[in-house]
């Protein structure tokens, strides 16, 4: 699945992964390729990206047509 992060400032991440771990408000979640449609609030702590942790203080992400968009606060 295609994976971008993207803070205020600048484009942090993209590319192909195979999954991401997400900090949602409602706990920790995993994405896979082909997830259903999907718009999570996220809160800080970690996004692992494939194999690539990135840290982030909040913000959206969402899952639509195998493929993640997060959006980040910082």
């Amino acid at each position: 699945m295609r994976c971008k992060i993207i803070s205020p400032t600048s484009l942090v991440f993209e590319g192909e992964v195979q999954r991401v771990e997400l900090p949602s408000v409602q706990g920790r979640m995993v994405v896979l390729s082909h997830h259903a449609p999907l718009l999570a609030v996220l809160q800080g702590g970690k996004v692992v990206a494939g194999n690539q942790p990135f840290s982030i203080t909040g913000g959206i992400a969402r899952v639509k047509d195998d493929e993640i968009l997060i959006m980040t606060d910082e």
